[in-house]
């Protein structure tokens, strides 16, 4: 069965407060720490749609913890969680919508001692939130992960941002075409080189064609791939896949200058690659039509 979804992607930024300039320093540091602990590690946007991995510059100082919501100690596991928690758990219930979930990124280092059930500390942490924001939210609509940091002497000895979020449509497993706001994604039968053998891709590459032959606008695709294999394939990969909807459209009418075919490889997931469902999430087309 062919499957056509359009979804909605509503992030959006959300203004920090004016501070009262009476106390420069201590409150200039305390908004920029803030403001990237609120934008990065509550909406989700650090340059895009995923959560950055904190850096050694933005481990926490013990006299200013009390200044984040969500903290944790080397080679543990367990949540330190400030009187601000209540307004993250918030935050983060009102951005995820019913069409979306949140995606929970634990941090960890090879260096830290994991006593927990998990594989490792990334994900021992992750369910620990988790469970903290099942009083607030619908835990189906929470994924967890775990990412790899470097450790530092820092970490060792002050608590630091464990763990990152994000909100990101939900696919259906059968989903051949997403429509959200920004973009358009496409998941062709990749066993075949032909994507128009879909009934609902060639649905929508239809009305594409039509659409641009009636305007000005054009077109980036973009191809991206699972980062099983080597970075370099990967690339190549993601550009044969971009160019054959490229060529689809050209031979729909639409001129080749107004089509841009480029590869993200493996760098732009969407999804875990540490599960097949989301490898295959994470091997797709994106559209962006341009004014």
């Amino acid at each position: 069965m062919s499957y056509y979804l359009k979804l909605p992607n509503k992030l959006t930024y959300s203004q920090m407060s004016k501070k009262v300039i009476l106390v420069l320093v201590a409150f200039a540091v305390w908004s920029v720490v803030s403001w990237r602990w609120y934008t990065c590690g509550v909406k989700g946007f650090c340059g895009g749609d995923a959560v950055a991995a904190p850096t050694n510059n933005d481990m926490i100082q013990p006299e200013t913890a009390t200044q984040f919501p969500l903290l944790f100690s080397w080679s543990s596991s367990d949540p330190i969680t400030s009187t601000r928690f209540s307004t993250l758990r918030d935050s983060l219930s009102n951005e995820v919508g019913a069409n979306e979930a949140l995606t929970i990124v634990g941090y960890y280092t090879e260096a830290e001692e994991n006593v927990s059930n998990f594989a490792n500390l990334g994900f021992a942490r992750a369910q620990q939130v988790k469970q903290l924001l099942s009083t607030q939210m619908d835990t189906s609509q929470i994924t967890t992960a775990a990412e790899l940091l470097a450790s530092s002497e820092t970490m060792q000895n002050s608590p630091f941002e464990g763990v990152g979020f994000s909100v990101v449509p939900v696919i259906p497993e059968n989903a051949e075409v997403v429509e959200l706001d920004d973009r358009t994604i496409i998941y062709f039968p990749f066993g075949s080189s032909n994507p128009e053998q879909s009934e609902a891709i060639n649905q929508y590459l239809t009305q594409l064609a039509e659409r641009l032959n009636d305007s000005d606008q054009t077109v980036v695709i973009t191809g991206h791939t699972d980062d099983v294999g080597e970075e370099q394939p990967n690339q190549q990969l993601g550009l044969e896949r971009a160019n054959i909807v490229k060529n689809i459209l050209t031979k729909r009418g639409i001129s080749v200058e107004r089509i841009s075919a480029n590869s993200a490889g493996e760098d732009q997931p969407i999804a875990t690659n540490d599960t097949e469902v989301g490898r295959k999430k994470n091997r797709r087309i994106e559209l962006m039509v341009n004014n």
